[in-house]
C-alpha cells in the first residue's frame, strides 16, 4: 500500500487515512526482478523492516519539528500581543504504525491489535485531531493569515501578518510541512512493486486457497482489507458503529492464513529485493534527501534549545 497522508500546515493538521492510497493493485515497473534473499518466517508485525525504512522520518523526529513549530509559532503570536495555540497530533503514533501493519503486498497485518478491532478501518479513517481549543477570532486570523470568512489578513493593529499566518510563518520556519512516514514521498515515488512478480502472484494464491477452505473469496489480502463492507457508507453509520462478526471473522482467517503460508515472510522478502535495486539506483538522490531530513531535525533542535536556527 502507498499510504498517502497529507499533512496540511501547522494550524491543523489532519491526516487522511493510509487506506486512501490503496487501490488494491501494485505499480507496474519497467526493472528486471529482482532475485530474493532470505525468506524469513514472520509472525508478528514487529519483525517487518525494510531497507528503505532508515530514508523516512521516525515518530521522533516528526515530534522534534512539531515542537520546534510550537516554538516559533508562539513568538509570532507574542509578537502580535496575542495568546498562542499550541497544537499536538492526536494519532500520530498510530500513522507511524499503520505503515507497517498495512502494506499492498500484504494488506493487513495488525497482530498488534485485539482481533476483536477487525480490520480497524474506522479507526484508521478518524482524521487525526489536535487538542486546540477555540480561539478569539483575532488571534485566529492571525494564526491562521484568514478572517472567518476565509479572507486573507494581512495585517493586525498595524503590523503585518505573515502570509499564512504564524502557522505558516512557523511551518517555514522549520522548511515546510511535517515529513511523512510515507515510502512514496522518497525519490522518484520510492520502490515500485508490480503486481505481477511471480513470487506474490504464487503467495496470494496459496493464501486465497486457505482463505476458500475457510469459507471467504477474496483474490488478494489487499482486496479483503479494503472490502467495503468494513466502512460505514453514511454519517449514521458512522456514528453507530460497531465491528461486525463478519469482518471479525474475516480478518481472523485472514491473519491466520497469512501465518499458516507465510504470506508475509514472502512479501517483506520482494519489497526488500525491490527496495536494495532502488536504493542502488537512486543512491545520491536518497542521500540528498535524508541530508535534508537530517538538516531539518538539526534545525528544529536548535530552535527547542533556543539556539540560532
Amino acid at each position: 500500500m502507498r499510504s498517502r497522508s497529507i499533512w496540511r500546515g501547522a494550524t491543523v493538521v489532519a491526516l487522511t487515512a493510509v487506506v486512501a492510497g490503496c487501490s488494491g493493485t501494485r505499480p507496474s515497473t519497467a526493472d528486471a526482478v529482482p532475485a530474493l534473499g532470505t525468506v524469513a518466517v514472520i509472525t508478528s508485525v514487529g519483525q517487518i523492516a525494510r531497507p528503505t525504512d532508515v530514508y523516512l522520518p521516525t515518530l521522533a523526529q516528526d515530534n522534534e519539528i512539531i515542537k520546534a513549530m510550537n516554538v516559533v509559532q508562539a513568538a509570532c503570536m507574542r509578537g502580535f500581543g496575542l495568546p498562542d495555540n499550541p497544537y499536538e497530533v492526536l494519532g500520530l503514533d498510530a500513522v507511524f504504525a499503520t505503515r507497517t501493519s498495512v502494506s499492498d503486498e500484504y494488506g493487513y497485518f495488525g497482530t498488534g491489535n485485539a482481533l476483536d478491532q477487525g480490520y480497524d478501518r474506522v479507526t484508521d479513517q478518524a482524521p487525526a485531531r489536535t487538542n486546540r481549543p477555540a480561539l478569539p477570532a483575532a488571534s485566529l486570523a492571525v494564526l491562521t493569515g484568514k478572517n472567518r470568512a476565509g479572507a486573507p489578513v494581512t495585517s493586525y493593529l498595524g503590523r503585518t501578518v505573515p502570509a499564512g499566518g504564524c502557522a505558516m510563518y512557523a511551518q517555514d520556519a522549520v522548511g515546510g510541512p511535517l515529513p511523512q512516514p510515507d515510502i512514496s514521498t522518497l525519490p522518484d515515488g520510492g520502490p515500485q512493486i508490480p503486481p505481477t512478480d511471480p513470487r506474490l502472484v504464487a503467495a496470494d494464491a496459496r493464501w486465497s486457497a486457505c482463505m476458500a477452505a475457510k469459507g471467504f473469496s477474496y483474490p488478494t489480502p489487499i482486496a479483503a482489507f479494503l472490502d467495503p463492507k468494513w466502512v460505514p457508507q453514511s454519517e449514521a453509520q458512522f456514528q453507530d458503529y460497531t465491528v461486525t462478526p463478519a469482518q471479525i471473522a474475516t480478518a481472523t482467517a485472514d491473519l491466520a492464513c497469512k501465518k499458516s503460508t507465510n504470506l508475509v515472510g514472502v512479501a517483506v522478502a520482494v519489497e526488500t529485493a525491490y527496495d536494495k535495486q532502488y536504493i542502488a539506483a537512486h543512491a545520491a538522490a536518497l542521500a540528498r534527501f535524508e541530508n535534508q531530513l537530517h538538516d531539518r531535525v538539526a534545525k528544529a533542535e536548535r530552535i527547542v534549545a533556543g539556539q540560532p536556527a
